[in-house]
């Protein structure tokens, strides 16, 4: 194809789709007004972290012929002001007075010639010879010592560009491409007034979102991903890992060139896209190239529970302070940090991972130092069989409760593995879950303490 001409399409970046795993799916929108023929069409500055390879095109007109990444130096001459040489204003100063002053002593005279070491100034009938670098002063009436110097200037221009067998006529493009560098993170506030056993509180849902691309995001529609599609690079046939819970993407075919591209509207709330949750943020948004923003994802009011907790295998005395949030509003919640405040003080924040709909988020916001926990193995008796060994376990739970008020306590135990495992006796029954687990929701007064024994057998059978 001969090309006719170059032009450059303005197409800045209008809707911005960001992943869990360190990849952006962008969109970007441009029109121009062409002759028609061959041309190449070119877009300045275009993120280096860009999968060329992912890059389609859509026109109203036509259709891309070549897609590359291109780099263009070239000289361009420019003019700038600058103060004459030293031998320049010599020169013109020659046959003008001129005052020279050397060591305090000033002379005045006509400036009849200079050398790179000596100036000669004629005063009478005599001429007066003084080297340059013992000239302390000059003096002339020279008053335009300014001069344009021209100069080349090196400039080179980096960006993506395309080739087509333009239709004459206005044309709009939409072009769509993977890149490499963003992210975003979840996090969660939660509110409470006075801390209680139960209550509701206000949840402010929060996505903190960087723009490492190597381009500008103003006044797009965005959309937060959670999922990790599979992503292949093409220098290393490198494929980003799918996070478990989230399969990966059905093919992105429905963007190849030459197709509709489709725009996602901005739009409050979220959506499922293939296998994928996604939040799109309502009203265009700004994240600049290099910048970090928090960005609102959400606002309800949801109940909560607290609950003092303590399970066997964490191997401490440690009481821990959970606060269970009922997810019962509009979305799913990402994985992300939650915090809890109570009256307006920060009481605790933990990790909490991907909670649907309808499911609760248990946050561990501390420890209870003042409700303690001992676990101990009073007596073991095995007794041995014809290919099997029978054990019997004595425990005692005790659980002291330091405070000045009344708690309920729910502790855990997992009961040893074996063959057959089974639960005897207790003096306070559990509820038995599974995996071995006994579990006993446990009332202590304040000042009080409780001690709980219980009995269970682990049979082993033997194959020799």
């Amino acid at each position: 194809m001969i090309v006719a001409g170059n032009v450059t399409l303005e197409a800045p970046v209008s809707d911005v789709t960001v992943y869990s795993n360190g990849y952006g799916f962008m969109v970007r929108e441009g029109t121009a007004d062409l002759e028609g023929g061959g041309t190449t069409l070119k877009i300045a500055d275009f993120t280096p972290n860009a999968i060329v390879s992912s890059v389609s095109i859509a026109d109203s007109l036509g259709y891309a012929e070549s897609i590359w990444r291109y780099s263009d130096v070239w000289n361009e001459s420019k003019t700038k002001e600058a103060p004459y040489s030293l031998e320049v204003v010599l020169n013109k100063s020659i046959g003008e007075e001129v005052s020279v002053k050397i060591e305090g002593m000033e002379v005045s005279g006509t400036l009849a010639w200079y050398s790179d070491e000596y100036v000669g100034v004629s005063t009478g009938n005599k001429t007066l010879i003084y080297p340059l670098d013992s000239i302390d002063e000059f003096s002339t009436p020279v008053s335009d010592l300014i001069e344009e110097i021209e100069y080349n200037e090196t400039k080179r221009e980096t960006g993506l560009a395309f080739t087509q067998d333009a239709v004459a006529g206005q044309h709009s493009y939409k072009l769509a491409y993977l890149a490499s560098g963003p992210s975003w993170s979840a996090h969660y506030k939660f509110y409470i007034g006075e801390e209680e056993d139960s209550g509701t509180g206000s949840i402010r849902g929060w996505a903190e979102v960087s723009n490492n691309v190597g381009e500008d995001w103003e006044g797009v529609n965005l959309r937060l991903v959670v999922g990790n599609p599979n992503i292949v690079s093409p220098s290393f046939g490198f494929r980003a890992k799918t996070n478990d819970y989230y399969p990966q993407a059905e093919s992105m075919d429905y963007y190849a060139a030459g197709a509709a591209v489709p725009t996602p509207a901005p739009s409050v709330g979220v959506s499922a896209v293939s296998s994928y949750y996604v939040y799109s943020l309502s009203g265009p948004q700004m994240v600049l190239g290099g910048e970090s923003r928090e960005l609102p994802l959400f606002s309800s009011d949801l109940e909560y529970e607290r609950e003092y907790f303590w399970n066997a295998s964490i191997g401490s005395s440690t009481v821990s302070k959970i606060i269970n949030i009922n997810n019962t509003g509009d979305e799913s919640w990402a994985a992300g940090v939650f915090r809890v405040y109570s009256g307006g003080e920060f009481i605790g924040e933990n990790n909490v991972g991907y909670t649907q709909k309808g499911d609760e988020a248990r946050v561990a916001v501390s420890s209870m130092p003042e409700i303690e926990v001992s676990k101990v193995t009073v007596n073991t008796t095995t007794t041995e069989g014809y290919k099997s060994s029978t054990t019997v376990y004595e425990m005692r739970l005790t659980v002291s409760n330091y405070m000045s008020e009344d708690v309920e306590l729910r502790v855990q135990d997992q009961m040893r593995s074996g063959d057959q495992v089974t639960f005897n006796s207790a003096t306070m029954n559990p509820a038995s879950l599974p995996n071995r687990l006994l579990e006993w929701n446990i009332p202590i007064p304040a000042g009080k303490k409780k001690v709980i024994d219980y009995t269970y057998t682990v049979r082993n059978e033997y194959s020799w």
